[in-house]
């Protein structure tokens, strides 16, 4: 019966019909009128169970329609198109945790570690702020990486009553940070996530970050990794991060001690959050090392009073890098630094 030109048209009624909750009985006696068949129920559900490809019996229950497990060549597909998926979306992310870069210059040249800008906050000091970027500006041979938190980003999912320590919302704030990602573009060479910026990813998925560093044109470098700079005949390793693991606070520089340790040693460690400037100076993991955690423009802070009383401590450091020799020459004091850089950039012209 079902080898017939009705074969195809006769199945699709029957299961239209099942899907509809009428019974095989109900079923054979519609379809053998409209086909004009002489159906026997049984025989006709067994035939049509034959003929439909998601038929099932267990025991003594028939499905007429449940689907098949994947077959092995359907999971392989399966398997290929998740990774097809992964390479496709990586070519849309520009985060990375290394990078190499040359600054083509035979003179000393500076790196300004500023960070925890907090852009937008209360008690931020924005006068202070856009007087130091364009000092970095003004200031040949200097240039910036990024430490993280510029700005604020107090959102609901945040602190706890801090969205109201704010001037201006979070959507402004992301216009002053992209303003001055423009400003700086000559400048800027990486910059890291600090904890505020990534509010806005574990809210929307936005990396935010990216778009700054785009804005830029510098190295989105995540959560933090290691830039290799060359200038002249020197090739310099630097570790950033916005923060790091093993804090203490009796020890200001565990964090940068265990973190040099796990990059197997750098010239630089920078790292920033805790809203101090700190440095020190040492020979650890066979090299001579800087460790140093850059200041904020975030002077008075509520979260601070609260925990302790403490306020932000205000400051950018500077390392400094010579290109005939491997030396750093580190300023906890931004100004300090700017003019050193600015009198050894003329002693190398004379």
């Amino acid at each position: 019966m079902l080898g017939t030109k009705y074969s195809e048209n006769t199945k699709l009624r029957a299961l239209e019909l099942r899907s509809e909750g009428k019974s095989w009985k109900e079923v054979s006696d519609i379809v053998g009128k409209e086909f004009k068949l002489d159906l026997d129920s049984e025989n006709f559900r067994k035939l049509i169970g034959k003929f439909t490809k998601n038929s099932f019996r267990k025991n003594n229950v028939v499905y007429d329609n449940k689907r098949d497990e994947p077959s092995i060549e359907e999971v392989e597909e399966y398997w290929s198109a998740i990774i097809g998926l992964q390479r496709a979306d990586s070519k849309l992310h520009t985060r990375q945790t290394k990078v190499s870069l040359t600054v083509e210059d035979s003179r000393p040249i500076g790196i300004a570690y500023s960070g925890d800008w907090h852009l937008g906050g209360i008690g931020t000091d924005h006068e202070k702020f856009l007087e130091d970027r364009n000092r970095i500006i003004e200031t040949d041979g200097l240039y910036l990486i990024g430490m993280g938190d510029y700005k604020d980003n107090n959102l609901q999912t945040g602190h706890k009553g801090a969205v109201y320590q704010q001037v201006v919302p979070p959507g402004a704030q992301d216009m002053l940070v992209i303003d001055t990602a423009r400003f700086l573009k000559s400048k800027a060479l990486a910059f890291v996530r600090g904890n505020h910026d990534d509010w806005s990813t574990s809210t929307d998925g936005k990396d935010f970050m990216q778009e700054v560093c785009l804005e830029a044109e510098a190295v989105n470098l995540w959560h933090g990794g290691i830039v290799y700079i060359t200038v002249g005949d020197c090739t310099y390793k630097i570790g950033v991060r916005h923060k790091f693991k093993y804090e203490s606070g009796l020890n200001t520089t565990n964090s940068q001690r265990r973190m040099n340790e796990q990059l197997a040693g750098c010239d630089v460690v920078a790292v920033g959050d805790k809203h101090y400037v700190d440095m020190q100076k040492k020979i650890h993991m066979g090299r001579k090392t800087t460790w140093l955690r850059s200041g904020t423009h975030k002077i008075v802070d509520d979260f601070g009073q609260k925990i302790g009383g403490y306020e932000g401590e205000w400051g950018i450091p500077i390392t400094v890098l010579y290109p005939d020799s491997k030396r750093v020459v580190a300023f906890d004091d931004f100004y300090d630094g700017v003019e050193y850089l600015k009198m050894v950039r003329e002693q190398y012209i004379r």
